[in-house]
């Protein structure tokens, strides 16, 4: 199956939602280990990577807040404890963040850093837990935000928590580079206090998190789309993230003293330069797929699209060329039955009864075709007014008494005033279709009747008959076209199987509903209902 270039797929979807959910995990699994980590006094948890320095407690216990705000707000949506609980963690991670920038400009210690650990100084006179860096702050604020604006949208279309996860990742980003090319200004992002690499990456693990599980919407959408333009986003997001790994392996390498400086940049280009090639040749390829599942797509609508027009053109000869020679020839066997050209013998004037029914069924089909084909077009005609449904009870009951006479049976119609905005005579067309349907299924002496039914916020209109009934299982299948429910061959009962088909459509398109259900003792009732003016 061929896939919607512009909609979103599921599958996909799907997939950045899992990636998301595990790394929100992970920001939670490494916020917790460095907490154990500060409760053991055990030094690798509290420095991970042993690259960068120490994570502060702080910073790990706002880590593990912002990972369940961010759980809360995004899964808890439809349970609102759950939901309440995720915004009340993330006001707090806003709030950690903002004391600590306000102690850093303000030169003002409110101990924040030593609420669950009292400090203590080192051998070379550090003290521990220290401040929180500025920039560490900041990705709180931005972090938190997100957290509380998930799922909320700007009028202009901007999802705010995007902006905000982007901006922290950002920040994360710097400082990320700032330690692989070994640039301190960068990894303290432009502040005094270096931010530790653990946490750069745990920041970007949340900043993913927050990104990709609202991947169905606003700038993330894209990501999820089988089209040119997820294509290459994600191809672009897959190469931005290889080239900083690519940076701490080159600087690994060099402090692991398996290269000097100058063969590492080399070694980073060549392998930069490897990706790119691999990754412009992968994309490349996926684009010229989906152009060839576009292209077969565009010619199968074009043959469509011929064969369509094929048969309006033959709809359109079959009106022109047969439908005005046959109702000048029905005219003319009227006027002969009626005796304008003289008398004619009972076996004659029976021969031309039966000629002019079947012109009569011969017109109804060419009719029922070219208002099928108007529907599938969208080009069906209609004119909209207030009119009564007793007098298109009426009008339609009176159309087809004469049929009703030949078959002998009798119409019982009931005269309820309730007024609707229909199309009067497309109407009558559906009453007169659903009418002759039950006189035809009718035995002879058998009685049809048509209520009507007010039912609060629409109104209702049933044709009762009493016949043959509709056989189990069919009650929603004889209103598709060429669809028919009478017994094999039963040739007086037969029909084209689109009268139906045509009054579903134009029930529909007055906004309103058709059915069909057993009648209490044999039969069948149709009803249709169309909705009250407002």
């Amino acid at each position: 199956m061929i896939r919607s270039a512009t909609s979103i797929d599921s599958r996909l979807a799907e997939l950045f939602k899992t990636s998301a959910t595990v790394a929100c995990i992970g920001v939670l699994l490494a916020g917790l280990l460095i907490i154990l980590g500060w409760v053991l006094d055990y030094e690798p948890l509290k420095s991970p990577l042993s690259y960068g320095g120490k994570v502060r407690s702080s910073v790990a216990i706002t880590f593990v807040l912002s990972a369940l705000a961010l759980a809360g707000t995004s899964y808890g949506r439809n349970v609102v404890p759950v939901w309440r609980l995720g915004q009340l963690l993330a006001v707090i991670a806003v709030a950690t963040g903002a004391i600590t920038l306000f102690e850093d400009l303000s030169g003002l210690d409110l101990g924040l850093n030593h609420v669950w650990w009292q400090p203590r100084t080192d051998a070379m006179g550090i003290t521990f837990p220290g401040p929180i860096a500025p920039g560490i702050a900041a990705c709180f604020i931005f972090t938190g935000l997100s957290s509380l604006l998930f799922g909320v949208k700007t009028r202009g279309g901007v999802y705010p928590a995007q902006a905000l996860s982007l901006a922290a990742a950002l920040l994360s980003l710097v400082a990320l580079l700032g330690h692989t090319c070994g640039v301190d200004y960068l990894c303290t992002l432009a502040g005094c206090i270096k931010v530790p690499l653990a946490v750069s990456l745990v920041f970007l693990m949340l900043c993913y998190a927050s990104l990709f599980l609202g991947i169905d919407s606003g700038l993330m959408e894209p990501f999820a789309k089988r089209n040119r333009a997820g294509t290459l986003v994600r191809r672009s997001a897959l190469l931005i993230a290889c080239l900083p790994l690519l940076m701490c392996l080159r600087t690994a390498g060099e402090q692991a003293g398996l290269y000097d400086q100058a063969f590492g940049w080399a070694l980073f280009g060549l392998c930069a330069l490897t990706l790119i090639i691999s990754i412009v040749a992968w994309t490349a390829s996926t684009l010229e797929r989906l152009d060839s599942v576009v292209e077969r797509r565009d010619r199968e609508i074009a043959a469509r699209q011929e064969v369509e027009r094929v048969k309006q053109d033959f709809v359109a000869a079959i009106t022109h060329d047969l439908r005005t020679p046959l109702t000048s020839l029905q005219a003319t066997l009227t006027l002969l039955s009626d005796g304008a050209y003289g008398q004619l013998s009972g076996h004659g004037e029976k021969r031309v009864k039966s000629a002019e029914s079947g012109i009569s069924r011969l017109i109804t089909l060419i009719n029922n075709l070219l208002d099928i084909e108007k529907m599938e077009a969208g080009k069906l005609s209609m004119t909209f007014a207030d009119v009564n449904l007793a007098d298109l009870v009426e009008q339609s009951v009176e159309a087809v008494q004469g049929f009703a006479e030949q078959q002998g049976v009798s119409v019982k119609s009931e005269k309820l005033s309730i007024d609707v905005l229909a199309d009067s005579d497309r109407m009558v067309q559906v009453l007169v279709n659903l009418l002759s349907n039950a006189i035809k299924f009718s035995e002879e002496g058998g009685e049809v009747e048509i209520k009507i039914a007010d039912k609060n916020d629409c109104s209702e209109v049933q044709v009762i008959d009493h016949g043959t009934g509709i056989p189990t299982g069919c009650e929603n299948s004889i209103f598709e076209k060429y669809e028919q429910a009478h017994a094999p061959g039963d040739k007086r009962r037969q029909g084209t199987g689109l009268g139906l088909s045509i009054c579903k459509t134009i029930v529909e398109l007055h906004g309103g509903t058709i059915g069909v259900r057993g009648t209490e003792g044999g039969g069948s009732t149709f009803w249709f209902r169309l909705p009250n003016p407002s």
